[in-house]
């Protein structure tokens, strides 16, 4: 359980919005955890049946807004610069989440997904608070959040990065405040091909080999058809890929079966080797360094799953 915290701390922190009105939105996706995924029509959640992970979700980003804090921000210049203050906010937080307990949960969430762009490899999901109120514990305290509006995730693959990952709301309040409305966050994601690609030689591996087979493995996936690849051999996989500019994907997926199989890196550190995370706001590139923020997170998540 500690370490599926840890990691749900890393993945919440990543996604905080570095704005001037200190937005955080990616509990706000939360509920997604809800979801069944069985197809791809709307689906109505009643909050009172969503999954504890949706609800702490909501709660991490309560106590985020509630304590006007900066995640990102404070830990870009690393664990052991931060303001003590604040260390001590964001460690008090995320140490607590782990017994943090929803007590109430009312309203409705409508959760809507998209894929009309699928074959251009972007497809999107839409969460719709419906008067939604959530009493929670936290801590000593006893606290609530009333949300309403939506929050929209837009996934891309089909660009320079390995992935972009978009946070977007439209009209949303929380506890009667509004400036969260019309917001966006993203967060992109580069592979870094340069450790990559020294770890793969240093390890004896041949990148184009493998990139090779992946290639064939993604032939015996009939679902991807929808993506609009050709599948008909593992050439025309890799050209199919590098026409929609993901070609990324192909050496990130040889990279983690390499690392898997030799069994020399855990997925922490994997992420730490291969992957470089950048901010965008309304869509302009954040002036943060966001690699030494994800470092210093993946330090804590192995210091929080050892205590």
């Amino acid at each position: 359980m500690k370490k599926l915290i840890a990691i749900f701390t890393v993945l919440l922190l990543l996604f905080t919005l570095n704005a001037s009105d200190l937005i955080t939105l990616s509990g706000f996706l939360s509920p997604l955890s809800s979801y069944s995924f069985s197809d791809t029509d709307s689906e109505r959640i009643d909050a009172g049946y969503m999954s504890y992970e949706s609800a702490i979700g909501l709660i991490g980003s309560a106590e985020l807004i509630r304590n006007n804090l900066e995640p990102v921000s404070i830990l870009s210049s690393g664990i052991f610069s931060m303001n003590i203050k604040d260390a001590a906010s964001l460690g008090l937080i995320f140490s607590s989440l782990e017994n943090a307990e929803p007590i109430v949960l009312e309203g409705d969430i409508v959760i809507t997904p998209d894929l009309s762009e699928i074959e251009s490899l972007k497809a999107s999901v839409t969460v719709e608070y419906e008067d939604v109120m959530i009493l929670y514990a936290i801590g000593a305290r006893t606290e609530k959040a009333y949300i309403d509006g939506t929050v929209r995730l837009i996934a891309d693959l089909g660009d320079e990065t390995l992935a972009t990952l978009t946070v977007e709301t439209g009209e949303l309040t929380v506890n009667g405040d509004d400036s969260l409305s019309n917001s966006s966050a993203g967060l992109g994601i580069f592979l870094d091909k340069e450790k990559v690609n020294d770890w793969m030689d240093i390890m004896g591996y041949d990148m184009n080999e493998l990139r090779y087979l992946v290639s064939l493995m993604l032939m015996d996936s009939p679902e991807l058809y929808m993506l609009g690849l050709d599948l008909s051999s593992p050439e025309a996989v890799m050209s199919s890929l590098e026409s929609k500019k993901a070609g990324d994907i192909l050496d990130a997926i040889a990279f983690v079966f390499a690392a898997d199989s030799d069994g020399s890196l855990d997925p922490l550190r994997m992420i730490s080797l291969s992957v470089i995370p950048v901010l965008y706001e309304d869509g302009k590139l954040v002036d943060i360094d966001l690699k030494s923020a994800m470092d210093s997170l993946l330090d804590l998540a192995y210091f929080l799953s050892e205590l």
